[in-house]
Formats: structure tokens, sequence, C-alpha cells
């Protein structure tokens, strides 16, 4: 029977003993079984001290006040917008397997790990979805799980997505990796875990940005709560209600309750206020243009771009952006956010799916092609350099442009105007 403890909704420990994946690496399981015992007890901790993967279910007061962990820190729109572009953007370009061969590189669409990380990973999510989803977890978490099911020739068959992050527990144990998922009564070994992490500082898991943010992200919270309470409020600051006569308890309820009720939310401002019995209305705290209120919104979305290496434009934050600065805006989001994701992805594509003897000629990579292109003029202007020197072929350049090859386009042509400049006498000889 199973027995499960939850925490706001999410299962945290479970004594179900779940039949582990396959497994061909019987040894490797055999020498942990004194670690279970130890990683299972560790996982209980006092209120007082609580683990990490506690905090970051619960989630953290920041200074301004703001309670802070993954759920509520999407309620703000600059967190969201970071998460989905980023996991839209990994999952949206292709990554292929290519094979390497004496004529060159070519997609090895018959290899079962191109079919994993290209189309299908499992029977549940195409793989856009399952790249999305990890992407997700890594951005909000620094880490995404899944579990590699191998068949009996020991090759990848199934990548299965851990639901939550915080379920693993990555650790040591003589010199070797290993991963203890919740529900499963032993630890995996790393080669049957897709590990799929963001900047650490352990060398095998990655750092949450929301326990680094926390700070940047609460106060976005909080003016985003303030806002709203002071729209709410019939945009009226607080205040109170003064005289100098002593009044009785049930007439100080009456007349909050009256003021409340006549005068409090956005429906009922801008209405006429009679005060009566010498009562005097008097407005307590910072008004928002004193306490730049618009100005310290845009510079919280300033502050997320910056733990995310966001591109502002991209946040539909277009106060420092030109039409000329635009377009290199746009290629830096690929080359200096996006490329490491992508490189992350793909070493681990290389060390956990492809055996020892494969990775000598085959590897994974992303078409990032689309992405980069820039306008059209500029694409011409580089596709003629490149079919000048040489570099590119017609159908080179076609297939670049989403076009069918055409016959004898294959051949790489130059200009017959260029020559070495020891060779320039001869020139008219020729």
């Amino acid at each position: 029977m199973k027995k499960e403890f939850k925490i706001l909704g999410i299962p945290v420990y479970s004594v179900e003993e779940k039949s582990a994946p396959p497994d061909n690496s019987v040894e490797k399981r055999n020498d942990v079984s004194d670690v279970e015992k130890r990683n299972a007890d560790a996982d209980i901790s006092p209120i007082r001290n609580p683990k990490e993967w506690l905090l970051e279910v619960l989630g953290q007061k920041s200074s301004a006040g703001a309670q802070v962990n993954e759920n509520t820190a999407l309620n703000f729109s600059a967190v969201w917008s970071c998460v989905r572009i980023l996991s839209e953007t990994l999952a949206v370009v292709p990554i292929h397997l290519y094979r390497i061969q004496s004529d060159g590189k070519y997609i090895a669409v018959n290899h079962p790990v191109h079919r994993l990380i290209h189309s299908e990973p499992n029977q549940i999510m195409a793989s856009f979805a399952w790249r999305e989803t990890m992407m997700a977890h890594c951005a909000l978490w620094g880490n995404g799980y899944s579990i590699i099911h191998r068949d009996q020739y020991f090759q990848p068959a199934e990548l299965e997505l851990v639901p939550h992050p915080t379920n693993v527990t990555p650790f040591i144990y003589k010199n070797r990796l290993y991963y203890q998922i919740h529900g499963y009564n032993m630890p995996f070994p790393s080669d049957d875990i897709f590990h799929f992490y963001g900047l650490g500082f352990t060398g095998v898991e990655g750092k949450s940005v929301l326990s680094v943010a926390r700070e940047a992200i609460g106060s976005g919270l909080a003016m985003q709560e303030f806002g709203n309470r002071f729209f709410g409020n019939g945009s009226n600051m607080d205040g109170l209600l003064k005289t100098a006569a002593a009044l009785k308890p049930d007439v100080r309820d009456r007349i909050s309750k009256d003021w409340d009720a006549k005068y409090s939310g956005l429906s009922k401002s801008h209405k006429t206020v009679i005060l009566e019995g010498g009562l005097e209305y008097q407005r307590i705290g910072i008004p928002p243009e004193d306490s730049q209120f618009l100005q310290s919104r845009l510079f919280s979305i300033e502050e997320i771009a910056r733990f995310y290496r966001m591109q502002l434009h991209k946040l539909q934050h277009l106060e420092h952006a030109t039409y000329s600065n635009i377009e290199h805006q746009a290629i830096e989001f690929v080359t200096d956010t996006m490329m490491p994701w992508y490189v992350r992805f793909e070493y681990e594509c290389n060390r956990k799916l492809l055996s020892t003897k494969e990775k000598s000629e085959y590897f994974t990579k992303f078409n990032t092609n689309g992405l980069l292109r820039g306008d059209a003029q500029s694409r011409a202007i580089l596709y003629r350099i490149m079919s000048d020197l040489g570099i590119y072929s017609v159908n080179e350049i076609r297939e670049l442009e989403e076009k069918n090859s055409i016959e004898g386009g294959d051949k790489h042509l130059v200009q017959l105007n260029r020559t070495d400049l020891k060779n320039i006498g001869e020139i008219p000889k020729n």
C-alpha cells in the first residue's frame, strides 16, 4: 500500500517501492546498497533546519516581503517571459544526430537516438514538448532530469521526464555519480539519467535562478502587488480619520465600516467625501509619483533580464532599442543567450545517449541557421561573398534558404580576376 507525504500538493516522499527501469549495470547498483538508507534518512530534516528542496517548495520571503518560489515567481511577467522565451527557443530549433563519413557528415535518420531527440523521446510527449519542459525546469530550478530507458542491446529506447526537479538528489559515492529519485528504492547511475543543467558550482548540478534572484523577483512582485492594491482602493493612498474628540468604540467601528463601504474599491473612487463631527482625513504613505513607481517597475524588468542574460527587446522593453541595433541584439540573443544552452544539451546527448564506439563517428547538433540569418539584404551580401570565395556552392545557398537543389549547383566557383600577387605579371600573357 502506498503511503505518500505531500507539501502544497507536491509529493516529496513515498514509502512504496516502485519497479526500477531496465538496467544492465547491475554491478553499479549493488555497490550503493549501504547508501540507500543513509540517503533516505538524510531527506528527513527538522523544520528549524530544513533541506534546500523544502525551501524551494515552500519558498522564502524576500526583503520586500513577497513570498518567492517557482509558482509565485511566474506571476511576475518578466520571469514568465524569460522562461517562456528560453524554453520555446530551445524547443523550436531542430536538433539532429549526424554521422561523420569520408565524404562529409549526414543526418543519421535511422539511428534510434535521432528519433528520441528529434521526434519522439517517449510515448507521452513530442520532442518539442520534452525539450521545452527540460529548459523550463533549468530556467526555474537550474536542473532538468529524464530517465534513460534502454533496450536489450543497451540502446536508448525512451527518455522519461522527471516531473519535478526537486524530487532528484545527485550524490557522489566512491567517486561515482548517482541520482536518488523520490519514489524509487534504488539510486540510478549517472549513465541512466539525462541531466540538463545550467550554471553551478559543484560540477554535478546547476544553481537555481530563483535562489540568486530572490530579492529582485521579490521586489518586482511587491511593486506589482502595490499597484494592484493602489488601483483596487480607487487610486487612493492609505489614510486616517482624526478628530480631537474622544470617540466610543462602537462609534469608531461604525465610522470605519461606513468609510470602507462608501469609498474603498475601484468602482467607488472619485466620490464626494462628506466628513461629520469634526473629522479630518489625513493621507499617509508615499504617492506613486514620489516613489518613482513606474521607473522602479522598469528597472525590475532590467534586473530580471540580467539574471537570465535576456535582451530587453525580447521582453517588450524597447526603451533602449533603435532601428540600427535591434538586428544585432537579435543575433546576440542567439550567440550569447541561447548558444550556451544548445552546447550543454548537445554535450549531454553525446555523453549519455551514444556508446563509446559511436562517439567517434556520431554527434548531435542544433541547426541555428534560421535564427542567425538576419534580413534579406544581409543574407544576400553574405551569400555573394561566400560564393565568390568558393566557400558556398549554389545548392548550399539554396539549402540555407530552404529551396530544392538544382542540377550542376554543387560546383564551387571563384572569380577569374583573383590571383596570387607573385603571379600578377603573368595575367596579360595568359
